[in-house]
């Protein structure tokens, strides 16, 4: 709720995301020529969500640069259908991420039970009850909210840390399920 609470407070139509079929290098290669042609550097890799899958999100300046670079390179694209450009520098506007801090810094959070393991998607690393995991740090959600997040490092850390065990259990929380069924 306070994610969604700070997210809210952002003004809309700024910013815009593009998934790509690209690689995480690739992906930073079209952000870093994105920066230099704009000239504005809020934009940034959202998003790895497969080995040539990945999330592009910024200004609405920036990622027309990142879409003509993307065209360029005929690298297959489009456009998402959201509110803001999440996962982003653009996240940082209007004291949102102070507001999402001062409610993480308020929430109480439990340690991961025994026989259980949760992923981290800004780290994509496995946590479990002898590791602690950082859902507690205001940072961590900060970092969440306006920087790069690792799903597919998690699904695959998830599988390996399960040792093939068929009880893997992903749940997907947001608006309505985009990434579950790359799981």
């Amino acid at each position: 709720m306070a994610r969604a609470r700070a997210m809210g407070r952002l003004p809309s139509g700024q910013g815009e995301m593009r998934a790509c079929l690209a690689s995480e290098a690739d992906a930073e290669a079209i952000v870093a020529d994105a920066k230099q042609r704009s000239g504005d550097v809020r934009i940034s890799v959202a998003a790895v969500n497969g080995p040539r899958s990945c999330v592009i999100s910024g200004s609405l300046a920036a990622m027309a640069a990142a879409t003509a670079v993307l065209d360029e390179r005929q690298i297959k694209h489009r456009a998402l259908t959201v509110s803001h450009a999440f996962h982003s520098p653009m996240v940082e506007a209007d004291g949102a991420l102070d507001d999402l801090a001062a409610a993480v810094r308020q929430a109480s959070f439990h340690r991961v039970r025994d026989g259980r393991a949760i992923c981290a998607n800004v780290t994509g690393k496995v946590y479990t009850s002898q590791t602690g995991h950082p859902f507690a740090d205001a940072d961590y959600w900060l970092r969440h909210a306006a920087g790069t997040v690792r799903f597919s490092a998690s699904v695959e850390q998830a599988v390996a840390h399960a040792g093939g065990d068929a009880r893997v259990h992903f749940v997907e929380l947001g608006g309505r399920p985009t990434l579950a069924s790359q799981a």
